[in-house]
């Protein structure tokens, strides 16, 4: 069966084909039954979606970009570098770029970036787009992408790369979109905090006296207790009751504090299954959780970069591969992040001399020390 066949009987069957094939996704805004509107604006508001955005696409920005060639198993850096690996455009450098290229894939799902190349067909320039400025249009199924700028149609080179998509999809998922719900109650329950204590509703100290109202004039009875015990400076001083009077303070009920475990609840289901941080790396902690040793500790790099990283550094080079006269491509180096202690590391390079895979100048090399005076080059 022709691929032209089979678009034309899906979008005959299903309605909702035609849609989805020319680009539709699911959208990002929207009420939620937490009585809250998600957008991608309204949930930067929210602290953990923008703890871990800001956490991955920085942590990932500082990384040294390095460009090899690759010649019969042998690797090589690339000397001169390409200009626009260290300064994309006139504006940013490369850790901005990488910083606004991972965030872009991270709130909406979808990355644009404008290419601008020489008369010679070369890379000159790059330029990231705002995702929400650009539009992605099949006019029908199986016809080529055009792109949309601010709605007009856009004839230069646009670099699209998706996070998550579903097959048939020229859009990425919006993350957002399908977490709403979840991003929805952390808005309300924020929003909630916030009024609480503005409020204050609840008072800090109840006065009990066994008189009713007609002999005790209550409005003096408090003026008397704020005037003698109300700021810093009164702290602590003793309060003296007569007639039979009494005092005692009022905590938050148990649920009315319940929107506390609320917040911490919802803050780690984000982190962890939105972006797939654990939540500890952002300060949140659900009860009974385990604490963090150092024999894990040392391990949490790795785990990051294995769960977390290494799904957004690969599109980044990936991307930049695309660019790239064959057989150059890029690599962020995260060797700093992923390195072990002084310890483990020496140990490692004394089995590696031993087995003889690894020279003396080529572990100064990875301990960035300059090789030994008159050492013979091994790859004479």
């Amino acid at each position: 069966m022709a691929l032209e066949s089979l678009f034309e009987r899906r979008a005959v069957r299903d309605p909702a084909w035609t849609a989805w094939a020319s680009g539709h996704d699911f959208p990002a805004g929207g009420n939620t039954n937490a009585g809250e509107v998600v957008s991608t604006q309204s949930a930067l508001t929210l602290l953990v979606v923008y703890s871990a955005v800001s956490f991955i696409a920085d942590t990932i920005g500082q990384l040294p970009v390095d460009q090899f060639r690759k010649i019969g198993g042998q690797r090589r850096e690339v000397q001169p570098r390409a200009a626009w690996l260290d300064q994309p455009n006139p504006d940013m450098d490369s850790q901005d770029f990488i910083t606004q290229f991972i965030a872009s894939l991270l709130i909406n799902g979808n990355s644009y970036t404008a290419v601008l190349r020489n008369r010679f067909g070369e890379v000159a320039e790059l330029y990231p787009l705002h995702p929400d400025d650009v539009r992605p249009i099949r006019e029908r199924p199986g016809e080529p992408v055009r792109y949309y700028l601010n709605g007009q149609a856009y004839s230069g080179e646009i670099l699209h790369r998706k996070a998550f998509s579903l097959p048939g999809q020229i859009v990425g998922a919006n993350p957002i979109g399908y977490a709403r719900e979840s991003i929805g109650a952390g808005l309300a329950q924020q929003k909630f905090g916030a009024r609480f204590y503005a409020n204050g509703t609840v008072p800090g100290i109840v006065i009990e006296t066994p008189q009713g109202p007609e002999t005790i004039d209550a409005e003096k009875l408090k003026e008397g207790v704020e005037r003698f015990h109300r700021g810093t400076a009164s702290a602590h001083r003793a309060l003296v009751l007569t007639g039979g009077a009494s005092a005692k303070t009022l905590a938050i009920s148990p649920a009315d504090a319940q929107f506390l475990e609320g917040r911490n609840f919802t803050a780690a289901e984000i982190a962890t299954g939105l972006y797939r941080i654990p939540p500890d790396v952002l300060g949140y902690a659900l009860s009974g959780s385990k604490d963090i040793t150092y024999q894990n500790l040392e391990h949490r790099w790795t785990e990051l970069r294995r769960r977390c990283f290494g799904t957004w550094i690969t599109k980044y080079e990936r991307a930049m591969f695309s660019l790239l006269p064959r057989p150059q491509y890029v690599r962020l180096n995260d060797d700093a992040y992923l390195r072990a202690d002084v310890r483990t590391r020496y140990e490692s390079y004394k089995v590696g001399l031993e087995a003889g895979f690894l020279t003396v100048d080529e572990v100064r090399s990875l301990e960035d020390l300059s090789p030994l005076p008159d050492t013979p080059d091994p790859t004479v």
